[in-house]
């Protein structure tokens, strides 16, 4: 229902996620990021725009209430030992782009950021010969999200 909605490119149903006769619906935009809130309003519009009135997609009496996805801001950093002809520059862009499709990959279909994933990145890497000591937000841990949460980028730290 929400994902007809233009521009809305994932969504998750919580009933009852304020009681009896309520749904919570968050949102992603068509890239897999937060929901703008024009994009919040104009799928609100389209699922309950009066609330309890059947108007839109929602059924009469539920309250439908449209939310984007919360971020939880991921900082990323590893030891890294550079291929023959880059340098830490070329690293970081080639990280940066793999970790921002990555994390667009798992909005909604993972709860989890995974150690082992990201190293599978950093393995694939063409600027990076080898590296070490991967961490998410200091930790060498996965990182569990919320239900309601997508990973977003934050700061991508590699030391040579």
């Amino acid at each position: 229902m929400a994902e007809e909605a233009q521009g809305v490119g994932q969504a998750r149903v919580f009933p009852l996620a304020d009681g009896d006769g309520t749904v919570s619906v968050v949102i992603l935009n068509a890239d897999n990021g937060p929901a703008s809130q024009e994009l919040v309003e104009a799928a609100q519009e389209y699922i309950d725009p009066v609330p309890r009135m059947g108007e839109g997609q929602a059924p009469v009496g539920a309250l439908a209430t449209v939310r984007s996805a919360e971020v939880h801001t991921v900082d990323i950093s590893a030891n890294v030992a550079l291929t023959s002809g880059y340098d830490i520059e070329d690293a970081e862009e080639e990280i940066q782009g793999a970790l921002v499709e990555f994390f667009r990959s798992i909005a909604f279909n993972d709860d989890v950021v995974r150690i082992s994933s990201l190293n599978n990145l950093f393995f694939s890497a063409t600027s990076i010969v080898d590296y070490a000591d991967v961490r998410i937000n200091g930790s060498t841990e996965n990182l569990q999200l919320s239900e309601r949460e997508i990973p977003q980028l934050g700061e991508v730290n590699l030391d040579v």
